[in-house]
């Protein structure tokens, strides 16, 4: 067993024990076909993890598993952000007065590194939304950071690779959210300033962000399933 099908169990029986209504509506297993589509639109190889996942879950509309997400997305629509995101990125090139030739090139660039904020490229894989408008890719860039998870902005068509150690792949984000489930005080901390805690409430998961330094004041995030 992949330590992300551990991490699901782990997770599920969480859910099941103590968000009865959350782990009631965790979604089924992706298709195989719907897999395979979703990395012929995108053209990019996906990691083992992501696959693994989805083969358990077709993402977790309505169950909010990992903060600050709002939901996993599903095989689908994985290639229909990816789709929107190369759509966004070649009407900014035309906007920025790029030839035909000049934007193509543009798409094929593949930024090195991490760390600094840059466009969107076609190396990210999206797989999880924060909102509307923003989303978790896994960078499958050749190099030092293929396998990170960053963030990917609609709006300005930017892209961040967090160094967080918790953002090293999605196999390590879902041990740690079963740890902080399992833990006595539920509580898992990207960085010192990104804190968040598993509470429940009529039977459904809710992460609640702490206020730095006044934990005592901390409310409900969005994050709830």
């Amino acid at each position: 067993m992949s330590s992300v099908e551990r991490s699901w169990e782990r997770i599920e029986e969480w859910l099941r024990v103590n968000a009865p209504d959350c782990y009631a509506e965790l979604p089924g297993p992706a298709s195989d076909s719907d897999i395979a589509y979703a990395q012929r639109v995108v053209g990019v190889p996906f990691p083992d993890d992501l696959i693994t996942s989805l083969r358990r879950h077709d993402g977790s509309e309505g169950v909010v598993v990992i903060p600050p997400v709002d939901a996993m997305v599903t095989a689908r629509e994985i290639a229909e952000v990816y789709q929107a995101a190369k759509s966004d990125l070649a009407y900014l090139c035309e906007r920025g007065g790029l030839s035909p030739d000049e934007t193509a090139r543009e798409m094929k660039k593949v930024p090195r590194g991490g760390g600094e904020r840059t466009f969107w490229h076609r190396m990210c894989v999206p797989f999880a939304r924060t909102d509307g408008r923003s989303h978790y890719f896994v960078d499958q860039a050749p190099g030092p950071t293929c396998g990170r998870i960053g963030t990917y902005d609609r709006d300005d068509n930017s892209t961040y690779l967090d160094p967080s150690s918790l953002y090293a792949s999605i196999a390590v984000l879902l041990e740690a959210v079963a740890d902080a489930l399992e833990s006595d005080d539920k509580i898992i901390e990207f960085a010192d300033d990104d804190i968040w805690e598993a509470t429940v409430e009529d039977g459904r998961l809710w992460w609640e962000e702490w206020l730095v330094g006044w934990p005592e004041e901390a409310g409900a995030s969005d994050a709830q399933s």
